[in-house]
């Protein structure tokens, strides 16, 4: 009978009513980071926080290269890096209870900051940002060093020679090119030469890694005649974190003295004469030490 319902009862204190306020409870931010950290790539996970009055949506994970506090100086690899989101992660961290994301396609030995919140179907629920330890990814496994360097038999002329070897195990080594250098005795600079051998891969092991039966071979070239040379070559990888180290010819190399000149072109002809041009034909003499 709400008839018999009794009257309202205010809040009130010394006479005066009293407002009360009340407040959202938002997602404590997630914590207790563990992260495994390779030269590409990298595992990660967490702790939840308290989801409180949050209806958990979805995990948000942000990258940025750099670190805070390197930044205005010679380790920020980029001051003006901006956070990132790390879609790789999307899909892995669902349902919430799965805090654990891998992330590839990272630099080498890099620094990187990582941070996670928990977004809520009310945004006012969301989480603080929750930030793991600065890392940097470690150091790729570099190509090894170029085998059993050596000269081409009867390659070495006035002005060129030519040289193999046969590539080592690759690590983690993407092939780019080779680097061939040579540097004239008594001479600080070393010189490159164009080295367009490709990287082919065989069945011969060396340390239970394959390398090519067909050895790369390129010309140390535009040199002087009657000079002696030091010879070094590398694997040179996409990452120049993965190129392995020199591996030096162990021998100099001495050009010999051109002294049989080439001889005169033959056959002349002239031939299509226009009022302005005409067609000029030979055949090439013999080369013998001409370079």
């Amino acid at each position: 009978n709400a008839l018999a319902d009794s009257p309202w009862r205010w809040y009130r204190r010394g006479g005066a009513d009293i407002l009360t306020r009340t407040w959202k409870e938002p997602a404590f931010p997630p914590s207790n980071y563990s992260l495994d950290i390779l030269a590409y790539e990298l595992t990660f996970s967490f702790l939840p926080g308290e989801p409180r009055q949050c209806v958990h949506v979805r995990w948000e994970v942000h990258m940025v290269e750099g670190h805070e506090q390197y930044q205005d100086s010679a380790w920020d690899p980029d001051p003006n890096s901006l956070w990132y989101v790390v879609e790789e992660c999307e899909r892995q961290l669902v349902p919430r209870e799965n805090t654990t994301c891998r992330v590839t396609g990272l630099k080498s030995f890099f620094p990187y900051q990582l941070r996670v919140r928990e977004r809520c179907t009310d945004y006012t629920f969301d989480s603080e940002w929750g930030y793991a330890p600065n890392f940097y990814t470690t150091m790729p496994i570099p190509a090894g060093p170029p085998l059993n360097v050596t000269l081409q038999p009867g390659s070495v002329w006035a002005f060129f020679f030519d040289v193999k070897w046969l590539p080592s195990v690759t690590g983690q080594c993407i092939f780019r090119t080779w680097l061939l250098e040579s540097r004239e005795v008594g001479q600080e600079e070393w010189v490159r030469h164009k080295c367009e051998a490709q990287r082919k891969r065989g069945t011969v092991s060396v340390y239970d890694a394959p390398f090519s039966l067909e050895q790369p071979i390129c010309r140390v070239d535009f040199l002087g005649m009657n000079t002696t040379h030091e010879v070094r070559v590398k694997e040179a990888c996409t990452d120049p974190n993965a190129n392995s180290e020199w591996t030096y010819l162990p021998y100099l190399v001495t050009t010999i003295i051109a002294s049989v000149a080439a001889t005169a072109p033959e056959n002349l002809t002239v031939s299509n004469e226009t009022a302005y041009t005409f067609l000029l034909q030979w055949d090439p003499g013999e080369p013998n030490d001409c370079y």
